[in-house]
């Protein structure tokens, strides 16, 4: 089901209660880009340097699109049902502090190629703030502090303004001439010089959209998002008008700064936002005071609520305390967290514990098909799979669930748009977030069944016991390491060793060329220079390693060795040397010493 700002608050209620009721919740991201250079995926990347490299990364792209499947157990049946959201997402632009975001062509290309609504993305995305987006944003606003509007607006805002002032003169004259309004006439004269004052905000530290008017009843329409639940404002006697604003369809934050600008220019009446216009209406100094004091409060926190949007999901995923099931979900693990959650923090140490202060578990469908192929020899041919996609189709095949035991049914909630639901999509980030967490039953109940002793379905708590090898291990593209560990503070590397090249000829250079040449048959290596007569050689597999000994075993002008920090590293190398000198520089003054004595 896809969600934008048009049906968020209706299926909000309804996702907020199927995350508290799940087991599980799958998820996948969709962005505007990946890394911003080649380089910054490499076989030489540390774990800490792969995080500062992500890190950098997601700050400058945002997610368009996040995808959330929730996969509930039906009691003891053997069955599984499931609830898939696609949820448009697009910051606002005047309560977030993104300005600027990057955009890869490449990327874009990739959506398009795959029927992305860049026109949903644009129009109807929704709105996110991560913590401390949030805490700035509530500061501004309590404080008052001016947000400026977009140029765009400064025309209809102007003309907005003129239909507003001829009506307030007009409205002057009547008070003036009709005894109707004998009790307004008192307060016209002071009303021009009234100055709308700005109460302070609630000292209560976790502010929330509350319904506090300080004891002023205002009645108005229900529609009214912001501007009064009390004072009589549609009473007969009560001077009004009606404006229409023809661009009422944008954000809610720019309703905001526009009504509040309004406000400002005209201290003589109040107005509110009801749906597609501006409703004013006359007031006394005394009631203008007592409706700004009544409503200031309000209004911010229904302001900060609405842009709050998809942060709200994020954070009834958090309270919920439930596990999360990812495919390759490194990098949409550190994009989801610094755009809905907090800032990436500055070591990968302090992002390890709060992930695993947020989530009781995370599971990469990717990091366990390729660490369980070898115990599963009988379907190996199914877990073999280019990508996401394939991986489904092939454990939705009918002859893999004849040759595994008690695998459970799947059952697919559809919404209202059914005929939707019912399209495969691969990369929209709903149908790949449903694919993931099918391809994690069918792998997940495939390892139970392999350890657990009963001859029968196997149930969430054994499929959890099961997974325990696999708990917060996420999958890493070329890199030093095969996958991050996000529970383990020291991890040992399971990447294929490096390799030296090198001329046999002592007195040769070596250029980059020639490695290039040299290696260009092999898979995809990775090469640095160590100095000019020697290279690093880096490759993804241990078949690969093997295949480039056995190429320069006998070659008689180049030999490969296996890397030694202490014979190849040069920063080792010196440092050995500084030690082999301070020491032999101490060990011939103590024996001079000596001798003196």
């Amino acid at each position: 089901m896809w969600v934008g700002r048009n049906n968020f608050d209706e299926v909000y209620p309804d996702i907020v209660e199927s995350i508290d009721k799940c087991t599980f919740l799958a998820i996948d991201l969709e962005f505007t880009g990946l890394f911003l250079s080649k380089d910054d995926q490499s076989l030489f990347d540390s774990l800490e340097k792969r995080y500062e490299k992500m890190k950098y990364c997601v700050q400058r792209f945002i997610p368009c699109q996040f995808g959330l499947s929730i996969y509930t157990k039906d009691g003891d049946q053997n069955r599984y049902n499931t609830k898939s959201y696609s949820f448009f997402s697009f910051p606002e632009t005047q309560g977030n502090d993104i300005k600027n975001i990057t955009v890869d062509i490449e990327a874009m290309e990739f959506l398009a190629a795959h029927d992305f609504d860049f026109n949903k993305l644009l129009y109807d995305g929704l709105p996110y703030l991560n913590a401390e987006q949030e805490a700035a944003c509530r500061k501004k606003l309590y404080n008052g502090d001016r947000i400026e509007l977009p140029i765009s607006f400064a025309e209809e805002i102007n003309e907005t303004s003129l239909k507003i002032e001829d009506w307030v003169k007009k409205t002057k004259q009547n008070i003036k001439r009709d005894a109707s309004f004998i009790h307004l006439r008192k307060d016209l004269e002071k009303i021009s010089h009234f100055k709308p004052t700005s109460p302070q905000p609630s000292k209560s530290k976790n502010a929330t959209s509350s319904n506090k008017t300080n004891g002023t009843c205002i009645k108005t329409p229900d529609s009214c998002p912001w501007g009064t639940d009390s004072i009589d404002l549609e009473s007969a006697a009560r001077p009004k008008m009606e404006v229409d604003f023809q661009s009422i369809s944008i954000n809610q934050f720019t309703h905001y700064l526009i009504l509040r600008e309004l406000r400002e220019r005209f201290p003589s009446v109040w107005i509110v936002r009801d749906q597609s216009k501006f409703k004013i209406y006359w007031v006394t100094s005394e009631e203008r005071e007592k409706l700004v004091s009544a409503t200031f409060e309000n209004e911010i926190e229904s302001l900060i609520n609405s842009c709050l949007g998809l942060t709200k999901v994020i954070r009834a995923m958090i309270a919920a305390h439930k596990p999360i099931v990812g495919n390759n979900m490194m990098f949409d693990l550190v994009m989801f967290f610094q755009h809905f959650i907090e800032p990436l923090p500055v070591t990968l140490k302090d992002f390890r514990g709060k992930i695993l202060e947020y989530f009781p578990a995370v599971y990469d469908v990717k990091s366990i098909v390729f660490n369980m192929k070898k115990d599963c020899l009988d379907v190996e041919d199914f877990l073999e799979s280019r990508d996401l996609f394939s991986l489904y189709r092939n454990l939705k095949d009918p002859e893999f669930m004849v040759k595994t035991k008690f695998q459970p049914s799947i059952f697919k909630e559809k919404s209202e748009e059914k005929k939707e639901d019912e399209i495969e999509r691969p990369h929209d980030a709903g149908f790949d977030a449903y694919m993931t967490g099918y391809t994690f039953v069918r792998i997940a109940t495939l390892i139970a069944t392999k350890v657990n002793w009963n001859d029968g379905p196997v149930d969430w708590p054994d499929i959890q016991a099961a997974l325990v090898p696999f708990r917060y291990k996420v999958n890493l593209i070329r890199a030093a390491f095969h996958f991050m560990d996000l529970a383990a503070e020291n991890q040992d590397r399971v990447r294929p060793f490096w390799l030296v090249l090198s001329p046999r000829n002592n007195f040769e250079k070596l250029t980059e060329d020639e490695v290039e040449d040299l290696l260009a048959k092999f898979e995809r290596p990775e090469y640095r220079k160590i100095n000019d007569r020697q290279y690093l050689v880096a490759v993804s597999s241990f078949r690969t390693v093997r295949d480039i000994l056995q190429r320069f075993r006998e070659d008689k002008n180049y030999k490969i060795a296996k890397y030694n920090k202490f014979q190849h590293s040069p920063t080792v190398r010196k440092a050995l040397w500084a030690g082999f000198i301070f020491c032999s520089t101490l060990s011939t003054f103590l024996v001079s010493a000596i001798w003196r004595y």
